[in-house]
């Protein structure tokens, strides 16, 4: 809505024994402007009012408002208020906020007894209790002076700022509701003594209503409901905190079942709806627009908005979005977020409605590009006359939806096929270069093949002869412990004993004395050593080799004579494996 080349406005800000001077773009907000008052005074913009703009609009200065919108000239003389400071303070304010930094942001995690709910709040350091216990005020809905808190470090008060009491990012509070004295005085509404009959109020209702008269502070928030919270208070700051107020309130007031509102600001349920890239993951955004002072409200939210035929259509097809314009304030915020989103005409016929219009549901939905809104269904209407109208959108909305999809698919279908035939002709000129590449590639390949196939047998070749000379080594040193074979006319006991070797046979005399270790080292001294040869004997069938090396042969039962055969180990391994 606003031009991407901004001005420079000159402000002269007269505040008590200074003057402030600023150069600030005219696509600034009111809030940016505070917020470099700020730098220079360490006044919260909390506490800053700013009289003297004398720009051609009737659109009151509000925190959010844009410097562009004022329609203000080229230099500017302003004065700052802040109420809540008195002069003699001032001083001493500045000094104590000098340690905090406005950029530095504190989230307190506030419990709502009440509701039985935790707000994750964010604040900066320079914001004072008291506009903290305000801000909780207006999302829990308890008032400040009946707010029970716990979890404020000792000696806090409302005049301090957070960083002044020393409260820590991500700190722990709770706020519960004080009973109301049993003597304190009850406020009876007048006019609710005195009975008019509905001829009488017929004949007094006017046709239509002016903003003046609709959002009038002196009416009460619905004619027949008072006492009742309103679903959005006056002049709410945070439009994402708006959002949830809405849904939390609505709830409170008709009950479940109840559509189910999106929990944010306007820009972020547009995200959520018809700010998704992908077709398939767009659906359209209910916008409901209450107003407390219309008759049809409560009948449209009571037997329209939450019956269950309503509420399963707008969970499926739509993301539901409210909004409450009952008071100025709020419906201003309104109208220049639809003034932003959708254009001016939308928010001069918007304006325009007279209040037995409302409740309002507009149907938003994202089209070749644009944002359009495609229905808007007033609150006079049955719950037939809803389904009817919102279906017909819906069934509008998919038709024109598939025709997207369909040039989507065409467009993508064509992008593919250019894309098909750059590719190919990119690779028939690189075709050569390729071939010549995986050539050179081949070659290499196969050298460095070569290369580790030499390396490997070099070094197989090392292991082997290693493994040779290690085991004549071992052969030597078991012929030079082995004793003398014993004479074959012995008188003591002898064990001759036949090998049984894989390549040949070998016998060879023992005393029948000698202990087993004895054969061992005469198997290992002819080349075959236990640990790479099972030795078995013929019955009954076992590996000696495995046996107490310290029995004697004759304990073995190898006397007089023994044929044992002698098995590769690793044979049987890679038998086994």
């Amino acid at each position: 809505p606003f031009s991407s080349s901004s001005r420079k406005l000159d402000l002269h800000i007269e505040y008590r024994d200074q003057m402030i001077n600023l150069k600030v773009p005219d696509d600034s907000t009111i809030q940016v402007v505070k917020e470099l008052i700020q730098e220079q005074t360490n006044i919260p913009p909390c506490q800053q009012e700013i009289r003297g703009w004398n720009g051609n609009s009737h659109l009151p200065p509000l925190d959010r408002r844009y410097l562009s919108e004022l329609n203000l000239p080229k230099e500017n003389f302003l004065y700052l208020l802040t109420p809540d400071i008195p002069s003699d303070a001032v001083t001493a304010f500045n000094a104590s906020q000098e340690n905090s930094d406005p950029q530095n942001k504190l989230v307190l995690k506030i419990q709502d007894v009440v509701k039985d709910k935790t707000y994750n709040l964010t604040f900066s350091e320079p914001t004072l209790v008291s506009a903290v216990k305000r801000d909780v005020a207006t999302v829990t809905g308890i008032p400040v002076f009946r707010q029970i808190w716990t979890g404020w470090p000792d000696n806090t008060h409302d005049d301090l700022s957070l960083a002044q009491c020393g409260v820590q990012d991500q700190q722990n509070f709770t706020v519960n509701q004080k009973d109301p004295e049993v003597n304190m005085p009850i406020v009876i509404d007048e006019e609710s003594e005195a009975e008019v009959s509905d001829n009488e109020f017929n004949s007094h209702e006017p046709d239509t209503m002016e903003d003046e008269d609709i959002f009038n502070g002196s009416h009460s928030p619905r004619s027949g409901m008072r006492g009742i919270q309103p679903l959005l208070p006056d002049d709410f700051g945070d439009e994402a905190l708006a959002g949830i107020k809405f849904a939390e309130e609505f709830t409170n007031r008709y009950g479940q079942p109840s559509p189910q509102f999106f929990p944010g600001s306007l820009d972020d349920a547009l995200q959520e709806s018809c700010n998704k890239k992908n077709c398939s993951e767009r659906r359209m955004l209910a916008l409901y627009l209450h107003h407390d002072h219309s008759v049809l409200t409560n009948i449209f939210c009571t037997q329209v908005l939450c019956a269950d035929a309503v509420i399963g259509l707008l969970n499926e097809h739509f993301v539901t979005w409210g909004w409450d314009l009952t008071f100025q304030s709020n419906k201003q915020r309104l109208l220049d977020m639809i003034n932003r989103h959708f254009g001016s005409i939308a928010a001069s016929t918007l304006r325009n409605f007279a209040l037995e219009k409302y409740p309002i549901v507009v149907v938003i939905a994202r089209l070749r590009g644009n944002i359009e809104i495609l229905k808007m269904v007033h609150g006079n209407t049955t719950l037939m006359e809803f389904m009817t109208e919102v279906l017909a959108a819906t069934e509008s909305y998919t038709q024109q939806l598939d025709v997207e999809r369909n040039e989507e698919r065409e467009r993508n279908e064509r992008n593919y096929m250019k894309e098909e035939q750059e590719r190919a002709f990119q690779e028939a000129q690189m075709l050569d270069q390729v071939k010549e590449k995986e050539r050179e590639d081949a070659e290499a390949e196969a050298k460095l093949q070569e290369q580790i196939d030499e390396a490997k047998r070099r070094s197989e070749q090392e292991a082997k002869e290693k493994e040779e000379q290690q085991a004549k080594q071992e052969q030597d040193e078991a012929k030079n412990q082995l004793p003398s074979e014993p004479p074959a006319d012995s008188s003591d006991p002898l064990a001759n004993i036949r090998f049984r070797t894989p390549g040949e046979t070998l016998t060879r005399r023992f005393y029948g004395s000698d202990k087993l270790s004895t054969l061992l080292t005469y198997l290992t001294s002819v080349g075959y050593k236990p640990d790479n040869y099972k030795v078995l004997s013929s019955w009954p069938r076992r590996d000696i080799s495995v046996l107490d090396p310290n029995s004697s042969l004759a304990d073995l039962k190898l006397c007089p004579q023994e044929t044992l055969t002698l098995e590769s180990r690793r044979t049987e391994e890679s038998d086994s494996e």
